[in-house]
């Protein structure tokens, strides 16, 4: 669960990171709880993976890869046979919101008033999961992590194989991200040739409004407010290259699951250098402060600095999305200071 840190609580909480919540893990096994000796208060954990890396599930495995990050390993005599990530919630109003749907509800599945193809829908890239549909239910898969390594990726594929034979499940259709090159379009194309099925690429910030209706029930038109990181937007009719698909992620859609339009969104942010800019997010508010013609400097960045502000003056190698995600990092940093 998500917790509010407490005003005037252990100065350690409050020094592990600028976030006003913390991540707390009831004891929810009689093995936690004797692990949770008298004398001790609390136990700091991490998931048992290195960086990146889906979680080590095997003992033998754990001692090996683990080995500089773990003081102590528990071992039991019956194997894991799926490996899971906790879930992740906020409690709101007294109900559980999802951060991370994973161990305790993974696969519990999703009822839908209208019966459906067997299809299986591929995620984006970040915080992969998948879901199948038979009939009036969709089965949603557990957190599976960013699509970043083979890893990763033989362990979506896994869990793909392990749902199919679990509820018997062979798709007449793939679904995934408009994104043409993101590991889940990969997995979606060679599934699609491979097993001479259709593939059908939906918008991103669609997708994300399709889910929230799905969650609530909502079946007519509606107006959905999309506000995301980033994701590819529809190609831009006579727009030549990346013009033709910008970058999107801050977006006002009228429509339903069939069909949308785009009604509104943000200014265009420049990422200065492209994807770099999500992680230097000091770049993102140097565009901002630009573009309302204010002046900002980033202490230590003055040498760069000056050839991004150069940058930005000829729009070479600056990618324009309408991304509220971005919007939030650029405003971070001109607010706090920092040139992260």
């Amino acid at each position: 669960m998500l917790l509010r840190k407490k005003t005037g609580g252990p100065l350690w909480l409050h020094e592990i990171s600028e976030n006003e919540y913390v991540g707390v893990m009831l004891p929810y096994t009689p093995l936690h709880i004797l692990l949770m000796e008298p004398e001790i208060d609390c136990l700091i954990m991490t998931s048992a993976n290195v960086s990146d890396c889906p979680i080590v599930y095997r003992n033998e495995e754990a001692k090996e890869a683990l080995v500089n990050i773990a003081d102590g390993f528990v071992m039991h005599d019956r194997e894991i046979e799926t490996r899971c990530d906790d879930s992740l919630v906020w409690v709101v109003d007294g109900q559980e919101y999802f951060v991370r749907r994973s161990r305790g509800y993974a696969p519990f599945p999703i009822y839908q008033k209208r019966p459906m193809s067997p299809i299986l829908a591929l995620g984006a890239e970040q915080k992969a999961s998948f879901a199948y549909a038979k009939d009036c239910w969709v089965f949603l898969s557990q957190h599976i992590g960013d699509l970043k390594n083979v890893e990763t990726l033989l362990h979506y594929e896994e869990q793909m194989a392990h749902f199919e034979r679990l509820f018997d499940i062979k798709p007449e259709a793939v679904v995934c991200d408009l994104h043409p090159d993101y590991l889940s379009t990969e997995v979606a194309n060679r599934m699609s040739q491979e097993r001479r099925i259709p593939k059908i690429s939906v918008q991103h910030h669609h997708a994300h409004m399709v889910s929230c209706m799905a969650d609530n029930d909502v079946e007519e038109v509606c107006i959905g407010i999309v506000w995301d990181g980033t994701g590819l937007g529809e190609p831009k009719e006579g727009a030549p290259g990346a013009a033709s698909a910008p970058i999107w992620g801050g977006e006002v859609l009228l429509g339903d699951a069939d069909h949308y339009e785009r009604h509104g969104t943000i200014r265009p942010i420049g990422l200065v250098g492209g994807d770099v800019a999500t992680k230097e997010i000091w770049r993102i508010g140097l565009a901002l402060a630009k573009d309302a013609d204010v002046e900002k400097s980033f202490a230590g960045m003055e040498a760069k600095q000056s050839i991004l502000e150069k940058m930005l003056t000829t729009g070479r190698n600056v990618t324009y999305a309408t991304s509220m995600g971005r919007l939030f990092d650029g405003i971070y940093t001109i607010l706090s200071g920092k040139n992260m």
